[in-house]
């Protein structure tokens, strides 16, 4: 195990699981340089219950996906 795949693992554990409900995996990207963040879909309940978890630092969303900094 690299420490990609760790931190991929540990953005997963914000997440209320790891497929949508129609299967589509909701991590889309995690972000390695410069900024530490993932994007994610996610409905706008399960965005707002993330908001509240400590570590969220910032959050913004397209309607489709949320990018989110940790802090």
């Amino acid at each position: 195990m690299d420490d990609k795949d760790a931190r991929r693992r540990w953005y997963e554990s914000f997440l209320p699981s790891t497929l949508t409900d129609s299967g589509e995996p909701r991590l889309l990207h995690c972000y390695t340089f410069d900024v530490n963040g993932f994007i994610a879909l996610l409905t706008r309940a399960e965005a707002l219950v993330l908001a509240n978890k400590p570590g969220i630092r910032r959050m913004s969303s397209n309607n489709r996906w949320l990018s989110l900094r940790e802090s």
